[in-house]
């Protein structure tokens, strides 16, 4: 099992890899070693939680090279209050981002994202609202600079993203200049492993470090944090 960050009776909250997906999509081998097939094997009847069996309880996804929280409910009913949770904004999600350049002290960025092929590996920013063609959705993310090295000439930031679409803190840094260190797909012009070989199995670090929400049965306030190491960088 992953390592696990919180846990009672309605919910789990684990640490996710850089190096696993979430969960596995239609098509792809059944067999992978997911976040997913690692709460099936832990949590009773684990398929009968979410919407989809493969998301075992899941409720929300992290990129295949993001790691940090990720949040699974173990009945039905807390699943869905937590999916409701996530969709209206009331999951407050911090992450950690190691970015090429000068981040500066704070910026907004607010967009639609959306691209109108399903099968495309990019999103597409949009200042303005899109036709429904485009399939766009709004999205905000505020950036913070946390750390900067001017030797190396990278920044490291806090980004917090409400609603967290596909890609959105990853299209967000490129939108304003400051794309993830590694993310060639969004402009990188380096790789993560040329600036810090014991980071090379990585394609960028974006690591969601700190997650706040309600409790869906006592409404107390949960946090959660994960550490990540970033050795030389910062």
């Amino acid at each position: 099992m992953l390592p696990i960050l919180y846990e009672d009776e309605y919910l789990i909250a684990v640490d996710k890899p850089s190096d696993i997906h979430s969960s596995s999509l239609p098509g792809e081998d059944e067999a992978e070693i997911t976040v997913a097939t690692h709460l099936a094997a832990y949590l009773k009847n684990a398929e009968l939680i979410s919407e989809k069996k493969e998301d075992a309880g899941l409720i929300q996804r992290l990129d295949g090279s993001t790691s940090g929280i990720i949040v699974a409910a173990k009945t039905r009913s807390v699943w869905m209050q937590l999916r409701e949770a996530l969709q209206q904004g009331a999951v407050h999600k911090t992450y950690l981002a190691v970015v090429e350049g000068e981040a500066g002290s704070e910026k907004i960025v607010s967009s639609y994202l959306g691209n109108p092929n399903r099968g495309a590996s990019k999103v597409r920013v949009y200042e303005e609202k899109p036709g429904k063609k485009e399939r766009a959705l709004p999205a905000r993310t505020i950036f913070k600079l946390a750390a900067f090295n001017k030797i190396l000439a990278i920044s490291l930031v806090e980004a917090t993203a409400p609603t967290a679409r596909r890609h959105q803190i990853r299209v967000h840094a490129a939108h304003i200049k400051i794309p993830l260190l590694g993310d060639i797909l969004y402009g990188a012009t380096k790789t993560l492993g040329s600036v810090s070989p014991t980071h090379s199995s990585r394609n960028f670090i974006l690591h969601a470090s700190k997650m706040e929400l309600d409790h869906p049965v006592s409404n107390r306030r949960i946090k959660i944090e994960s550490a990540i190491d970033l050795g030389v960088l910062f």
